[in-house]
């Protein structure tokens, strides 16, 4: 029925291209398009004046112009779904997608998926350079912008306007749907900040759970007392933006870049301030492992129970519950800034695309949008595979917000906060490279002012360029 996993793939889907025929660049924003108008009525040449009562008149009509006929066809059709979705609860999701999808669509369309290996962004490019990429994929702000700008993606605007599609039914990131007046994805799933921590550990060092009320003081205080030289750390975070260092710098009022996207702001008094405490974690108080630690082993040291509180993001859920880790864990809410009281969560939508090269762009949408859809969308929660776009997925207690942990419902809380990655042109080098410089501050080999400055001029140099 269309619903096993392709293993073999194509050879140039796996082929990592680093040079990326192309030029592939970044991501960026927009709005949706509007149908183009029917053609107004024409006016009928007036009549000379009536010397007696006028007859009955008809009057003329233009006809209306009906609006260009969208892609369809041809059927049946097989739509080949890339998929990174490789093993677990994942790969669950996948097949049994694939499964429904052809129950309620098949014979007419099916999906096929392909399963990509090594890097899928690469794979990615290099397939469609090729000419032999997928029907449908994931996207991600890293890449999205570009492939619209050259033609890589279908619009899907005119199916969402002809099926009537509410956009409102979703959480919706902009930035990574809509590109220059056309929306070019569908909503999947909204990977977002969270706090877990060690509810045993909490119990056996006499510290008091977290509540809604805690600031970065108490974050830091309960951090020590649970941090064990040789034990156990405090606190664990991964050395990125994404998911760690921007919630801090947005909590505090700033960001990492300015609002038009032209400069890069890490070196601003207020983040300067920011990364001197997060720096301090590590440097000062020794209650987070510097870079590359391994002074606990290797691995998830988080699920193996030698970490207090964990910040990622929504897929720790799912990796802690399938870890099966000997302690009771749960999640608590960001905590606020001391000073400013503001909170702060970053949040990544990866939604589903369709790749020009489909030869039927209407079959390929219909899968893209049963991604968005509820049997996808509740599958995608109930399985922890991650947050799901659907609003009713998302907040819905038998599903994403069913327990464990036991404040699931703090997730629904948490988009309330949430913001995306702002991304823009050469987003992923500018990323890369802005972080790979702040590094270095935490492992004490420069002062952090100077690694904030060091970053503002390389993240300045390549928005020059972007």
């Amino acid at each position: 029925m269309g619903s096993a996993m392709s293993r073999t793939t194509r050879a140039t889907l796996v082929r990592a291209a680093v040079a990326l025929a192309g030029g592939i660049a970044l991501a960026s924003c927009g709005g949706a398009d509007a149908p183009a108008p029917a053609a107004a009525p024409t006016k009928a040449p007036a009549a000379p004046a009536p010397t007696t009562a006028p007859a009955p008149t008809v009057q003329a009509v233009a006809p209306t112009v009906a609006a260009p006929a969208l892609p369809s066809g041809p059927y049946p059709f097989k739509v080949t779904s890339a998929t990174y979705f490789a093993a677990g609860e994942r790969l669950e999701w996948t097949n049994k997608t694939a499964e429904e999808f052809a129950k309620v669509n098949g014979p007419k369309v099916t999906i096929d998926n392909l399963q990509v290996t090594g890097n899928f962004m690469e794979s990615l490019i290099s397939s469609i350079a090729a000419g032999t990429g997928p029907d449908v994929a994931r996207t991600s702000g890293a890449w999205f912008s570009d492939f619209a700008d050259k033609g890589s993606l279908v619009d899907l605007g005119p199916y969402v306007k002809r099926d009537k599609v509410d956009m409102a039914q979703w959480y919706v990131q902009d930035d990574v749907v809509y590109r220059k007046g056309k929306q070019y994805a569908i909503p999947f799933w909204q990977a977002h900040s969270i706090y877990l921590y060690n509810k045993t550990m909490f119990a056996k060092n006499g510290v008091k759970e977290p509540t809604d009320a805690w600031t970065w003081n108490d974050l830091l205080d309960a951090a020590q007392k649970l941090n064990k030289p040789g034990e156990s750390w405090g606190i664990q975070m991964n050395y990125i933006f994404e998911f760690a260092w921007l919630n801090f710098i947005r909590t505090a009022g700033d960001d990492y870049i300015n609002a038009d996207r032209t400069k890069t702001t890490v070196n601003s008094a207020i983040n300067v301030e920011v990364f001197q405490w997060l720096v301090d974690l590590v440097q000062k108080y020794k209650v987070h492992p510097v870079p590359d630690d391994k002074t606990l082993g290797e691995g998830d040291i988080w699920v193996k129970g030698k970490v207090g509180i964990r910040l990622g993001n929504t897929g720790l859920i799912g990796s802690t519950q399938f870890g099966k880790p000997d302690f009771e864990w749960d999640m608590f809410l960001t905590p606020a800034h001391p000073k400013t009281g503001k909170r702060a969560v970053t949040a990544n939508e990866n939604p589903t695309v369709v790749i020009s090269q489909t030869k039927n762009p209407e079959a390929s949408y219909l899968v893209a949008k049963f991604y968005g859809e509820k049997f996808s969308q509740d599958l995608l929660g109930k399985l922890r595979v991650n947050s799901p776009s659907l609003r009713s997925s998302a907040t819905d207690p038998g599903v994403w917000l069913a327990t464990p942990p036991a404040s699931m419902k703090i997730a629904v809380e948490q988009m309330k906060h949430a913001g995306s990655l702002s991304f823009h042109l050469n987003w992923l080098q500018w990323y890369n490279e802005v972080t790979k410089v702040l590094v270095p501050a935490f492992k004490g080999e420069v002062s952090v002012k100077e690694a904030c400055d060091k970053a503002a001029q390389v993240g300045d140099s390549l928005l020059r360029g972007a």
